[in-house]
């Protein structure tokens, strides 16, 4: 291949890694606002800036993405800007945090890196596909090499250089992030590693279905007047925990949430433009119909599904799915309608696919216990129950009479069209080798034994394009909210009294949102967005604007108290280490009185006896879920208790932040040694993989909320009534 085949290769990198990769944030193809705001930023994180046209690229990749017009960045809602500005922002974090902790990653190791696993788009480059690393290598440290093998018509050879070298740049700078984001996760686990028993009883607590109870001696069980807290054991509890009442730099808004909901008039205007749509794309001949949708999607929002793209049936929720394994190219589906929008879905294309879905219908039943009698039993009962039904309709009514899965039953024991991998290994593979029309069973898995009935089986993907129609109130209907909210707005400004303004208010809009008690982080999304933390770290005590939010809303914000960070002195918050001093002791005379409490009580022991020892004590049933999550509580308390209860058994306590908790069993379902020696291997490997994200997503989050983070997405911030720019 000879060097002008190589010319038509790179001049296509950009638009080969936008289309290719969704990490290409700094690939170098300037846009029109990106050469507006050319050497600006986006955004200042501690005193380092983030070039603007990483955030514009980033744009432009998501605009390719959803097959829109690449100058259009209104095509991108407000949470969608949101999320990649805040993806830039954290991408700087983990460096600066990585760097804290002396994880860094040289220019020379990106190079290696990039080097040992270059992107497609790059391989693509060399002559006849021969990957040659030290001809990359070159191309790397040596970005002026880049004009033996490109030139573009027109561009000075100075120009082609400096882009290349920009790519390479931008390009290192991804692999720096990546490298320094897996060496970050591997030192965070090292300091606080996974024991194995934690594993064990998170791969019970995932994988079992209990019924029975939670119950929950709250601390406030031991009055006040029993646990006095003097003041040198306040003062001494908030100088060992002196960190833990740091708090970030945070503004407290008052925000009033309006809804612009659309009128009849303007849902009337939405119906009418569907139906001229639909009967434009059904009248036209088939043959025809692909160019006439095209044309049509020109004034309609942007597609979410990546144009070309061929996708399963089983990728969408059960009324599309079901319309289209039934479809056929040129067909209109739809409309399939949400709060926001109505869409139809039309059928460009179909093809075989590789994975088969199905459509199935089952039957559960369990055994009462462990007794080998009961189970011959039930399954004498389930293989009787089997060779009478000889249609889906005796299926379907046999399921809502028998079938202990509750969910299911309500709807004919439908489970909807899936592919393989949903469900759990046993039920998946019977499923999968069923023939149609025909019950198979029983099948057993953890949850118990199964009858199934395979509907019909489907091997094609398709090719959509939607056809979104926004459900937009009218001009008139958004100027009458905004007209409220300023007067509004106007009265908290001036001071008035707003007692008899906001019931008013709350009748007009039924769905109002007043919130007064969330104090806001930097970066901190609020109502949907970072629009109210932008206006409130922009202005003062005091100030008060209107604000648009996402999803058709409007808010009225004012700031009605400021924090700068840090640690208070005891003397400010006295009330909380006292509180916390007071909860301890609480919790360990608690401790002491319940010791033996599991063995006085059972799996149907009512609320009132319980109180009769625990008078704060309150009963969280659980009926075939796994273990509930308890608010305010490490989410993982309740593990250990889920691992050794057994059926009639309770267990307990366990001791939380802000109760003790104890675990009744009546009924459990799930793996039992076995499965656990057989699945623990690969169980071990996903749970430490979120485990260490999860201690990256803290620190993150943490990280954002500690530091000084400026947004420049907007230079002035238009508020009304507002004077701070």
């Amino acid at each position: 291949m000879g060097n002008s085949d190589n010319v038509k290769k790179i001049s296509s990198i950009g638009t080969l890694f936008l289309l290719l990769f969704a990490l290409s944030l700094f690939i170098n193809i300037p846009t029109l606002s990106a050469q507006k705001k050319e050497g600006g930023a986006v955004a200042i994180v501690n005193g380092v800036e983030i070039p603007y046209v990483s955030y514009d690229r980033a744009r432009l990749t998501r605009l390719l993405n959803l097959g829109a017009n690449p100058d259009d960045t209104a095509a991108l809602d407000p949470l969608e800007d949101d999320g990649i500005f805040l993806t830039l922002v954290d991408s700087e974090l983990l460096l600066q945090e990585a760097k804290k902790r002396g994880v860094s990653v040289s220019r020379d190791e990106a190079i290696e890196l990039l080097i040992a696993k270059p992107p497609e788009y790059i391989l693509e480059i060399f002559e006849g596909g021969k990957y040659q690393p030290s001809q990359l290598r070159k191309l790397v440290k040596e970005p002026e090499t880049i004009l033996l093998y490109a030139s573009r018509p027109g561009v000075s050879k100075s120009k082609i250089v400096s882009d290349w070298e920009g790519d390479v740049n931008n390009l290192l700078r991804y692999y720096s992030v990546e490298e320094s984001r897996r060496r970050l996760l591997n030192l965070l686990y090292q300091q606080k590693p996974l024991t194995q028993s934690q594993i064990r009883n998170r791969y019970f607590a995932e994988k079992t279905i209990l019924s029975g109870s939670v119950v929950r001696v709250l601390h406030s069980t031991v009055p006040d007047s029993a646990t006095p807290v003097t003041e040198a054991e306040a003062r001494a509890w908030f100088n060992d925990r002196r960190d833990e009442y740091a708090i970030p730099e945070s503004r407290l808004p008052l925000a009033i949430i309006l809804p612009i909901h659309p009128s009849a008039a303007d849902s009337a205007v939405q119906r009418e433009q569907m139906e001229k749509v639909k009967n434009i794309v059904e009248s036209t001949p088939i043959s025809n119909r692909s160019e006439k949708v095209a044309n049509l999607l020109r004034d309609l929002p942007p597609n979410r599904i990546q144009e070309g793209r061929m996708i399963s049936p089983a990728s969408f929720p059960g009324e599309i799915s079901r319309d289209l394994v039934h479809a056929k190219v040129g067909d209109l589906l739809g409309p399939y309608p949400t709060e926001s929008e109505s869409l139809f879905l039309y059928v460009a294309a179909e093809a075989p696919s590789t994975d088969t879905i199905i459509r199935a219908r089952h039957i559960l039943l369990r055994t009462g216990g462990d007794g080998e009698i009961e189970t011959e039993s039930l399954l004498a009962f389930m293989r009787e129950l089997r060779d009478s039904i000889d249609s889906e309709e005796e299926f379907m009514t046999s399921a809502r009479v028998y079938s202990v899965d509750d969910m299911s039953a309500q709807i004919d024991g439908d489970l909807g069209y899936a592919a393989r991998g949903l469900f759990v290994p046993e039920f998946d593979s019977a499923l999968f080798s069923a023939p149609v029309g025909k019950v198979v069973g029983p099948i057993q898995t953890r949850f118990g034994y199964h009858l199934i009935w395979v509907n019909e089986r489907v091997a094609k993907d398709f090719q959509l394009r939607e056809l979104r129609f926004p459900l937009h109130p009218s001009p008139e209907v958004v100027q009458k909210v905004k007209a409220d909210a300023e007067m509004y707005a106007e009265a908290l400004r001036s001071g008035e009294p707003t007692d008899q303004l906001l019931p008013k208010i709350v009748a007009s809009y039924p769905s109002v949102v007043v919130d007064s008690m969330t104090y806001l982080k930097r970066l901190e999304p609020y109502a949907d967005g970072l629009v109210v933390g932008e206006f409130l770290f922009r202005t003062d005590v005091g100030d008060v604007g209107v604000l648009p939010l996402p999803f058709n809303r409007v808010a009225i914000v004012k700031q009605t108290a400021y924090w700068p960070g840090g640690t208070p002195t005891y003397e400010e918050i006295p009330q909380y280490p006292i509180a916390h001093v007071r909860r301890k002791k609480q919790l360990d005379i608690l401790e002491k009185k319940l010791s033996d409490f599991s063995s006085t009580i059972t799996p149907t022991t009512l609320l009132g006896p319980i109180r009769e020892v625990a008078p704060m004590a309150e009963i969280l049933g659980v009926r075939q879920r796994l273990i509930p999550v308890m608010e305010d509580e490490d989410p993982h308390l309740l593990d250990t208790l889920v691992t050794v209860t057994k059926i009639g058994e309770v267990s307990g306590p366990i001791r939380g932040i802000h109760a003790l908790y104890f675990l009744r069993v009546s009924d459990r379902f799930g793996p039992d040694e076995t499965a656990y020696r057989k699945e623990i291997a690969s169980f071990s490997e996903q749970y430490q993989s979120r485990y260490r994200q999860q201690l990256l997503d803290d620190l993150l989050k943490s990280a954002r909320a500690n530091s000084q983070i400026k947004d420049l997405r907007n230079s002035t911030l238009i508020m009304l009534g507002s004077s701070h720019p």
